[in-house]
């Protein structure tokens, strides 16, 4: 059985996120294992391989943006006002991210690893969007949700739309009309 090291595996991450956002990018297991101090395979440990390494990295910042979406949400106005966390939140991951994102275009089944995230991001947003309209006594349809969730995230990786663009489109289902 492999030796746990305290500490180890926020270690390993926050060497993986400094290498991933630096620019250019120098990401590599010898490389976060050096600066962790461990031998390659002690990562194997904590990751199966740099794939989920790099899964890893982006949950942990995602889950961060939900936490700071949330609270926004809880504290908002109204619901146009709750939208427009969402949309904050998730232009801000996708803006932020979209260099590694770049630096990584694929990996070893890249194709069913998206589209299940994919699925689970417009879970999670159907989730804040279910929430934001219950706070202010609406009951969304489910289809609409699972559009404004979609519309959300595609409009979050056009950084020439403006979060006004986005606020006309989704007006309407803001109202309940």
């Amino acid at each position: 059985m492999p030796k746990v090291i305290d500490g180890l595996q926020s270690r390993i991450m926050q060497s993986a996120r400094e290498r991933l956002f630096a620019a250019p990018p120098s990401f590599s297991l010898r490389a976060i294992a050096k600066d962790c101090g461990i031998a390659v395979g002690t990562i194997y440990n904590y990751f199966p391989d740099k794939e989920t390494l790099i899964a890893s990295v982006f949950a942990d910042d995602w889950n961060q943006i939900i936490a700071e979406t949330e609270a926004s949400i809880s504290a908002s106005e109204g619901i146009e006002e709750g939208v427009r966390a969402i949309y904050s939140g998730l232009a801000r991951f996708t803006q932020s991210h979209r260099t590694v994102w770049n630096a990584f275009p694929s990996f070893p089944a890249a194709g069913a690893f998206f589209h299940k995230g994919h699925r689970m991001l417009v879970g999670q947003i159907e989730r804040l969007l279910n929430i934001l309209f219950e706070q202010f006594g609406k009951t969304p349809d489910s289809a609409g949700l699972v559009l404004t969730a979609e519309l959300l995230i595609a409009a979050s990786q056009h950084s020439e739309l403006s979060e006004e663009d986005i606020m006309r489109v989704l007006r309407r289902q803001i109202k309940g009309e």
